[in-house]
């Protein structure tokens, strides 16, 4: 075989598909929920009229949210993997930091096609499954995110810029802070609609949070090599 020269892929391009493929997959289900007659329409990040699974699980929409979530939980797995080489290769990281946001990211990932695969199923054994998944996937994904965070907030030299720091710091802090205001809220208002509330957007700002990455990774021109061989 002859090595002919590396292809290179930009880093951001799979920051990018890791966030955009998941948030389609829930859109996009929830609207197909609502075009077939499954769910009621509204605006679920105000009225918390239904959860994410309940707006993906019924047909057709699960069949499209599988078919986009499970690859999806590849893009994840490639996006922490990617990123924990990052924070070796820059020294952002000590080893123990990086083995945290390896094994809690590909955990997350690995949960996340498990709760897509068991979506819509029935029976006990399937409910916990599905249930197990999605928990873990978003623990895993949230404290992935806040170890990512800290590291590079504390980098020296600063290795951010100002605005994607405050968003990133925004998101952890809101993530943080979701449990806490739905046990205030739900004393107040309908807690299952509370919940939905805070299940929306708690989901936008976790697989969002790639697309900052992207934008460091961007700015730092980031790539990965492909090599390329032929016969001889």
């Amino acid at each position: 075989m002859t090595r002919r020269p590396e292809l290179r892929l930009p880093a951001a391009w799979i920051a990018v598909a890791a966030a955009l493929v998941p948030l389609l997959a829930i859109h996009a289900g929830y609207g197909l929920s609502v075009a077939s007659g499954a769910i009621e329409g509204g605006f679920p990040y105000l009225d918390g009229s239904t959860s994410i699974s309940r707006a993906c699980r019924k047909e057709p929409a699960v069949h499209l949210f599988r078919a986009l979530v499970l690859p999806a939980s590849t893009l994840v797995a490639a996006t922490w993997w990617i990123t924990a080489a990052w924070l070796a290769r820059t020294q952002r990281a000590g080893p123990r930091a990086r083995r945290w946001v390896l094994g809690l990211g590909l955990v997350a990932a690995v949960f996340l096609a498990l709760y897509a695969t068991f979506l819509g199923t029935d029976g006990q054994v399937y409910r916990w499954l599905r249930r197990f998944g999605v928990y873990v996937f978003f623990a895993g994904t949230a404290f992935t995110e806040l170890i990512v965070t800290v590291v590079l907030a504390r980098a020296r030299p600063p290795s951010l810029e100002p605005r994607v720091r405050r968003v990133m710091w925004a998101l952890c802090w809101g993530m943080l802070a979701a449990g806490p205001v739905n046990v205030v809220a739900g004393r107040i208002l309908e807690r299952e609609r509370v919940a939905n509330v805070l299940e929306w957007w708690f989901t936008l700002g976790m697989v969002g949070y790639p697309l900052l990455l992207a934008r460091v990774w961007s700015l730092e021109r980031l790539t990965l090599g492909l090599a390329r061989t032929e016969p001889d």
